[in-house]
């Protein structure tokens, strides 16, 4: 599993939630750091069954609920879990709905467990919701067993050194414009476009990397094999 150093997280954040939501599974362990992590626990649909397994409660769930085994939800209910349902027909995934409430109330940022699986236009979708949040000023990260993503722009990011690839995913059009210190391939004020895998599988060589971007966005990842 992936260092919980290299995460991600804003540790200047003291108000984050955690979202669970449809897609792999996260793992007991991996549900447990996200807890310890947020103050507030949020499921969309069918990720309530990550935490119902372990005999867990959400906070809240959200979403249609056309996922989410019946037997799930009446659980859910007896155990006096705050719900939102949501008609099937609508212009939004649950996913959605789950962080616009989440940011509507106040938290600065949401750590998503689950959203990758199966089906690419979910997985995908969920990648760009990142992307779109970001642009608000809205901070999401993603984490699974062996990454951690979270949309990066206009500013300094420093990442802990550890055993893990770093990778960055230009997102805007015109590409991005970024500096790389601290990693074995540095890069100064260059200019990489959309659409390109340059940035993909970098290596630590000092005590933190540094990433800073003077154009442009880009998804941000810490991996490991």
């Amino acid at each position: 599993m992936i260092s919980l150093s290299n995460r991600l997280l804003d540790r200047a954040v003291d108000r984050r939630a955690l979202l669970i939501t449809g897609g792999n599974s996260p793992s007991p362990d991996l549900i447990a750091l996200g807890q310890a992590a947020a103050s507030f626990t949020m499921c969309a649909d069918s990720g309530a069954a990550s935490l119902v397994r372990l005999g867990l409660w959400p906070d809240m769930i959200v979403g249609d609920m056309d996922s989410l085994a019946p037997e799930v939800l009446a659980q859910l209910k007896e155990g006096d879990c705050e719900s939102i349902i949501l008609p099937v027909e609508k212009d939004f995934t649950d996913t959605q709905a789950a962080l616009e409430w989440l940011f509507q109330h106040d938290y600065q940022e949401v750590l998503v467990l689950g959203g990758t699986g199966s089906r690419w236009d979910h997985s995908a979708a969920n990648y760009f919701l990142v992307t779109g949040f970001g642009r608000q000023g809205k901070a999401v990260v993603m984490w699974d067993e062996k990454n951690a993503m979270r949309y990066i722009c206009n500013n300094s990011y420093r990442v802990p050194a550890s055993n893990h690839q770093l990778s960055l995913v230009p997102t805007s059009n015109e590409g991005v414009e970024l500096s790389l210190t601290g990693l074995y391939y540095g890069l100064d004020s260059a200019q990489v476009p959309c659409g390109q895998s340059l940035l993909i599988s970098n290596e630590f060589a000092g005590p933190e990397a540094t990433v800073t971007i003077g154009r442009g966005d880009a998804w941000l990842f810490v991996s490991c094999d």
